[in-house]
């Protein structure tokens, strides 16, 4: 099984082509540290069909995922003032 993170402010751009493109058996985990992210997350991915993607809360300190357990993992950041 591949398994691929990216951040859920991403899904139009990386995470759903990344959730389609390791299909079939493979997991998209999103992971963001807004709640209201995660939840719009859920909801489009859910809109799309995308039935192998997850978004859970974490940052980059604290991603909540055992270490190891991502074969790809792609990171963006954005700063606001």
């Amino acid at each position: 099984m591949r398994k691929t993170a990216t951040t859920p402010k991403e899904s139009k751009m990386v995470h759903r082509p990344a959730a389609q493109r390791i299909l079939p058996g493979g997991e998209a985990v999103g992971i963001d540290i807004q709640p209201g992210t995660i939840e719009r997350h859920q909801v489009r991915a859910k809109q799309a069909g995308i039935s192998n993607s997850t978004a859970i809360l974490g940052d980059a300190m604290q991603p909540h995922v055992p270490q190891a357990s991502l074969d790809v993992l792609f990171s963006c950041t954005v700063e606001h003032e």
